[in-house]
């Protein structure tokens, strides 16, 4: 079974977390082991091999992988890159589990896997792990951010495990993957219906069983992503940023963000300027 670390060997202070940013060569020297807590991770550069459970696995960019104390794993850099580096997270095993029951996460299965998060998850939680590496956060603000990353996990593992069981119609398909980009999102909910070429009701129905929420959120969702890579990496006025990602209204436009990212899109860029 290998090593068994322990949570009390990671933090100070009884803190309930230890977050940090590894990066891992091919010859690191890591050895099996299981943990008396939870642990997950995601991939932010390069490429790993994961020895989990006697199974083989390659995790690349995007990747997250929720971990047991009871599962025995290790990682090592395939090094067919640069630099490989996770942002792991060990949690003391009551704490996490009190996360679980007050999101209301039930299937943990769904949570307890290996799978790709989507671009938009993938921000989330890097501004949510942003938020967490700071030193100056109350405790209620931590297990707030704790109760969302979880959360924002479990949903993309729950999408991806209804995407394997029901197969999403080809038209379906291609109306999601056309709209993801930046021309066509713009434009709203018309362009996305006109792609499918099925009636709204239809579309509607069938986009809200396959991917989990309705096309509008999906709207959002995209407008609100590429709002936050533009705070991140120009300096354009706020309300240009606004009415460039199709948003029309620019009270709308600061709730909705706020509800998403947690913070204002001001304090997003200010945060994004500092950690970049």
């Amino acid at each position: 079974m290998g090593n068994k670390l322990e949570f009390k060997d990671f933090v100070q202070n009884k803190r309930k977390y230890y977050i940090a940013d590894l990066e891992l060569l091919e010859d690191a020297g890591n050895i099996a082991h299981t943990h008396d807590f939870y642990e997950f991770y995601v991939v932010l550069k390069g490429q790993f091999k994961e020895y989990f459970n006697e199974e083989k696995l390659i995790v690349d960019k995007n990747t997250v992988h929720v971990i047991r104390p009871q599962d025995t794993h290790y990682l090592t850099s395939t090094n067919q890159y640069d630099r490989n580096i996770i942002r792991n997270i060990a949690i003391e095993k009551q704490y996490f589990e009190q996360c679980l029951n007050e999101v209301g996460i039930e299937d943990c299965e769904s949570i307890f896997c290996c799978f790709k998060l989507d671009e938009i998850a993938y921000q989330n939680y890097q501004t949510k792990t942003n938020l967490l590496l700071q030193l100056n956060n109350t405790e209620q603000t931590n297990h707030f951010l704790f109760q969302n990353i979880l959360h924002d996990i479990f949903i993309c593992g729950l999408i991806q495990r209804r995407n394997e069981d029901e197969r999403i119609p080809k038209w379906l398909q291609f109306a999601y993957n056309e709209f993801s980009k930046d021309a066509h999102y713009i434009d709203g909910l018309n362009k996305l219906i006109e792609l499918s070429g099925k009636s709204q009701e239809h579309f509607t129905r069938e986009f809200k069983k396959h991917y989990g929420i309705t096309p509008s959120e999906h709207i959002n969702n995209l407008r609100l992503q590429h709002a936050a890579i533009l705070l991140k990496t120009s300096n354009e006025k706020i309300i240009d940023i606004v009415y460039e990602c199709g948003f029309r209204n620019l009270s709308y436009f600061n709730r909705l963000f706020k509800e998403k990212y947690l913070i204002s899109p001001r304090e997003y860029r200010d945060l994004n300027k500092k950690c970049f």
